[in-house]
């Protein structure tokens, strides 16, 4: 009987061992299945950074492609003008502003094939857009907002060759003294230059000089006059227009003084601008006569 319980017992524990065995085969395995897995997502966590620092450091070029179109403006000459597919409409409205034959516009919208291109919008992203099309230039009706934009650009218009804004540096402007240093056409200088020239320095900027002048550092203020247009160009005193006048669509009114010392009363309306037949002391805000209405 004590062998038999021997035998039992014996068998019990290598039944005992061998699942242990299985058991730490298993945990081992699963383990190692584990390892491999967390090996795996280390590795494919590092091959994203490495992915996104590759396209954190790679340029992203986009095509800026050139291309001309028409321009078609009310009483100017069509001409072509030189655009990028990266600009926007509202660049194209402030270099026909900047232009000579088109700086008198302010209020206007610029229009592809019939339909109003909006200001924000890039080139590239306007249906129909191509090298050779036709944009025209629509006047616009005038708000209060538009009627004051469109005086203000006026007085710039007729302050630019002003040299104060120079002299003070307005808007990075500077001065300059080319055509005074070179007096005119160079070329017809040297076939009239003298034998000899006289380099003897001026006596205000010897050392023994106690009166400097600062006139010499402006060479052109000797000669150069300002061309004026108008003696004044301000509003009236008339404003703001009554209610009645509203309603006819007044938005506000100006005095100009001419050169010749005319005296007029404009109406700013949303149609444009005319003379009216107001003065200093009686308001008449009636076309003058004969009437004429610009746009600009």
């Amino acid at each position: 009987g004590a062998a038999v319980n021997d035998v039992e017992y014996d068998t019990k524990s290598n039944n005992l061992t061998a699942d242990s065995e299985k058991v730490n085969k298993t945990t081992k395995n699963e383990e190692k299945v584990t390892e491999n897995k967390q090996e795996k997502d280390v590795e494919e966590k590092e091959k994203d950074e490495s992915e996104e620092n590759k396209n954190k450091d790679e340029v992203v070029f986009i095509q800026d492609i050139g291309f001309s179109v028409k321009i078609v403006s009310p009483g100017a000459e069509p001409f072509d003008i030189q655009v990028s597919s990266m600009e926007l409409v509202q660049e194209i409205h402030q270099l026909l502003m900047d232009r000579e034959d088109t700086c008198h516009r302010t209020c206007f919208s610029l229009q592809l094939d019939g339909n109003t291109l909006d200001n924000f919008a890039e080139l590239k992203n306007i249906e129909g857009l191509k090298e050779g099309s036709i944009i025209k230039v629509v006047e616009e009706p005038y708000t209060m907002r538009e009627a004051r934009i469109h005086v203000r650009h006026v007085r710039d218009l007729l302050k630019s060759l002003d040299p104060a804004d120079a002299y003070n540096g307005v808007e990075c402007n500077s001065l300059s003294f080319l055509n005074t240093v070179t007096q005119g056409d160079i070329l017809e200088k040297k076939k009239v230059r003298p034998e000899s020239v006289d380099c003897t320095p001026p006596d205000y900027i010897m050392p023994d000089s106690k009166d400097r002048p600062l006139t010499a550092l402006q060479p052109q203020l000797k000669d150069q006059k300002v061309p004026q247009c108008v003696k004044v160009l301000t509003t009236s005193a008339w404003n703001p227009p009554p209610g009645h006048r509203k309603i006819h669509g007044d938005l506000m009114y100006l005095y100009v003084v001419t050169l010749e010392d005319k005296h007029y009363h404009i109406s700013a309306c949303s149609r444009g601008f005319y003379i009216n037949q107001s003065g200093a002391e009686e308001f008449n805000p009636k076309p003058a006569s004969p009437s004429h209405l610009c746009h600009s």
